[in-house]
């Protein structure tokens, strides 16, 4: 793993777009984009940019693989975004062609593509229950539930192709499930919300974001699965350090950090952790966040908000400067 040298970035594209999304090999990058009052998935790929939907339906929160050639994404099975009948459902792009792969009366949300783009798995609110879901998984054409009702499990994420993590709510609130060869393992249990969890390639390495009830503030921490160790890599005081993300061997985690101690409450901006320091990577005003990080851990997608006018939006993308020196 290189040493931390400082990003260069680059801004993809410009207008009301969200949630970009970066493939683990670093050269594509997906995102929803709102053009004439309707929402479509976009892809930028080999120096040019894409439309990859045009369904009159809204279309949000794309996910992909590895190397681009599986794309997911969530759509509302209602023309009007306001239709309080419809629900969202699960859309798998391939080959140029997309697919609804999940479409039944309860929301199916969060899809999430394997790297090796082989799987599709989401979140199933139970016939439009709204707070208990199961996880439900694509494999081979076939549609698996891989959690009960009981388990109250959403918001999963990948760590490789063979472990799976999410969220599952309980009595304290909520903690980290770790899913590997059929066997889901709760690996954290503390009071509060253990939320938004991301893993590395081999599932050994996790990160998640922890609300600190006390402080009043979200805090990071990575845990190695292997030797149970659990250390905090971002925690100030009345700075909510959210959103992570992780690189294939666990080395690299970006984040949207919002520091409510500056007077001006109105920005946050991009930190990332590496060989035990932290360095903010970003800086200016607008909202930075949501990041996304290649394989390599030398490219993070993210997106800016104009604060001010918050649609005046970009995607971009910071690319690490192997050569420069880090002060």
């Amino acid at each position: 793993m290189q040493k931390l040298n400082g990003f260069r970035p680059k801004v993809v594209t410009v207008g009301v777009v969200g949630a970009p999304q970066i493939s683990g090999d670093g050269k594509t990058v997906v995102w929803n984009q709102k053009v004439d009052d309707n929402t479509d998935i976009y892809r930028y790929q080999d120096g040019k940019i894409d439309r990859l939907s045009s369904d009159p339906r809204q279309d949000i929160h794309p996910t992909v693989n590895y190397d681009g050639s599986v794309i997911t994404w969530s759509r509302w099975s209602a023309v009007d975004p306001e239709d309080k009948t419809g629900n969202f459902d699960v859309v798998v792009w391939k080959d140029g062609q997309e697919q609804t792969v999940a479409a039944t009366p309860a929301n199916e949300s969060d899809p999430q593509v394997s790297p090796d783009g082989s799987k599709i798995v989401w979140s199933n609110d139970v016939n439009g229950g709204g707070y208990k879901s199961v996880l439900q998984c694509l494999e081979n054409g076939t549609v698996r539930d891989l959690t009960a009702e009981s388990d109250n499990a959403n918001f999963p994420s990948w760590a490789g192709n063979e472990t799976l993590l999410w969220r599952a709510f309980d009595s304290n609130g909520s903690d980290v499930v770790r899913y590997q060869n059929g066997e889901a393992q709760r690996v954290t249990s503390a009071p509060g919300h253990e939320i938004r969890p991301a893993g590395s390639e081999d599932g050994n390495v996790i990160v998640y974001q922890a609300s600190d009830e006390a402080a009043g503030d979200d805090d990071l921490f990575r845990l190695d699965v292997r030797t149970g160790v659990t250390e905090q890599i971002a925690g100030l005081r009345k700075v909510d350090e959210d959103w992570p993300s992780i690189s294939a061997d666990g080395g690299v985690v970006a984040w949207t950090n919002f520091d409510r101690r500056l007077l001006d409450t109105a920005n946050t901006q991009i930190y990332a952790h590496e060989n035990g320091q932290n360095r903010q990577l970003t800086f200016g005003p607008g909202l930075h966040g949501q990041t996304s990080i290649s394989d390599d851990g030398n490219k993070i997608a993210f997106q800016w908000i104009n604060s001010a006018f918050i649609n005046n939006r970009a995607i971009v993308v910071l690319e690490r400067e192997l050569g420069s020196v880090d002060n």
